[in-house]
């Protein structure tokens, strides 16, 4: 199991000072990517994913037989780390 999500958030924060004028004279107390999910495995083991929302819009016949559109976000996850590739267990 890798650790990309946390790695990443640190890489971000040491470098956002150094790299970009915005936060030069700011002190970057925290970096946390969105859409990352705890996930509850077997034995009581957790880990964090990363995930996707994303959209579906989809027609159907409403009980009046009326043509109607709906639209609805599911959250994808991924089955290998999007940063190293590694298999997620």
């Amino acid at each position: 199991m890798c650790n990309c999500i946390k790695e990443t958030e640190e890489r971000i924060k040491a470098k956002l000072s150094e790299n970009n004028p915005k936060y030069k004279d700011k002190t970057i107390k925290q970096v946390t990517i969105s859409n990352a999910a705890l996930m509850f495995l077997d034995e009581g083991k957790t880990r964090t994913e990363l995930y996707s929302p994303t959209n579906i819009t989809y027609e159907f016949f409403n009980k009046n037989d009326e043509l109607k559109t709906k639209k609805e976000i599911v959250n994808m996850s991924y089955s290998y780390c999007p940063f190293c590739g590694v298999k997620y267990d």
